[in-house]
């Protein structure tokens, strides 16, 4: 790894209940007003739950210095907000906070869906050419050495690791969601923000269907030189999703074309490919969206202290949990800013 350039991460981050924010949001027809008080899976419209959270991303941030202290810079993208991160991280320069203004295009702003921001990334001054990139939600709880996402290549270039899947899967389940809408669920925004970016793919770039890949829903990593060619060919495209400026079905997912076209243009990238049969050990994801009262959850938090993967994602904490998750933080030994 000493042979190759340093390596950033990225995080987005938003906190949904600041008021500004949900000013923005309400002016663009995108609040959803709560129905309770705050217990219960009822108690946001889905649509507003993506934007709350517990505060995730202080220990999100500490989980990487801990566990990959080889990262050398670590970014938050936000929407004119201070993200709850250790102040002396930020002061040492150790975290840079990125506001979208520096990074997205005027005529695009304000924006709110995780795909369009994402597509901007690359436009982070003095970002690495080759760079990570993690929601908020994720934590690592052991060590992770780079070569898990970059190796030198011949000549002293980057080969990327691109744990992935077919797209091929969610275009297939939009198809039958849509003749069989009684068996199959409708398609929701992420699935069809795949299928939208697997049949361009398939019509623009003639890419072979086995080989359009979704990136696993954890630690991602991308290179600049791609994200600028994308800019070139897929112009239209792009110009298309961030007019949306909200999550929709009409989106395209941006990790697609990227991971797919990545491996196009970079032939010597090794993918490694996920499914039910070959799952990675590495990687856990504890989604908390049906938790619907205080002390429901306890048998997936056990799970989630008791850990020992790379990285774990903690989907959709509801707020009432936030105790318990600062308690599992805790534990886990992120409950302290790191030196």
């Amino acid at each position: 790894m000493s042979a190759l350039a340093p390596v950033d991460l990225v995080f987005t981050y938003v906190d949904g209940a600041d008021p500004a924010h949900r000013a923005k949001r309400r002016a663009h027809g995108g609040v959803g007003e709560p129905t309770a008080d705050g217990c219960g899976e009822g108690a946001y419209p889905q649509r507003e739950r993506w934007y709350l959270g517990v505060g995730e991303i202080t220990f999100s941030v500490r989980s990487v210095l801990r566990w990959l202290p080889w990262i050398r810079t670590i970014h938050v993208v936000t929407d004119a907000q201070r993200p709850p991160v250790d102040p002396e991280l930020i002061s040492s320069g150790r975290v840079r906070v990125v506001d979208h203004a520096e990074i997205v295009p005027d005529r695009y702003r304000p924006v709110f869906a995780s795909t369009i921001i994402e597509s901007c990334l690359h436009r982070i001054p003095g970002l690495s050419d080759v760079w990570l990139y993690d929601n908020d939600d994720y934590m690592h709880f052991a060590p992770v050495p780079p070569e898990t996402f970059v190796q030198a290549g011949p000549g002293g270039g980057a080969v990327l690791s691109l744990k992935a899947y077919r797209a091929r899967v969610r275009d297939l389940l939009r198809a039958a969601s849509g003749v069989m809408p009684g068996f199959v669920p409708h398609a929701n925004p992420y699935t069809m923000g795949i299928s939208n970016a697997f049949r361009v793919l398939r019509r623009r770039a003639r890419v072979p269907r086995g080989e359009i890949l979704v990136p696993r829903h954890a630690t991602q990593v991308y290179r600049k030189a791609t994200a600028e060619r994308l800019e070139e060919e897929f112009a239209d495209v792009l110009h298309h999703n961030r007019e949306l400026r909200f999550r929709s079905h009409a989106q395209v997912s941006y990790s697609t074309l990227a991971y797919t076209m990545e491996r196009q243009w970079h032939r010597e990238d090794r993918v490694r490919l996920w499914t039910p049969l070959a799952p990675d050990p590495d990687i856990r994801v504890y989604d908390f969206l049906h938790c619907r009262r205080p002390g429901g959850c306890e048998r997936k938090w056990r799970a989630v202290q008791a850990s020992d993967a790379r990285l774990a994602c903690l989907n959709n904490v509801p707020l009432f949990e936030r105790d318990r998750f600062l308690e599992t933080m805790r534990l886990k030994g992120l409950g302290e800013p790191l030196a």
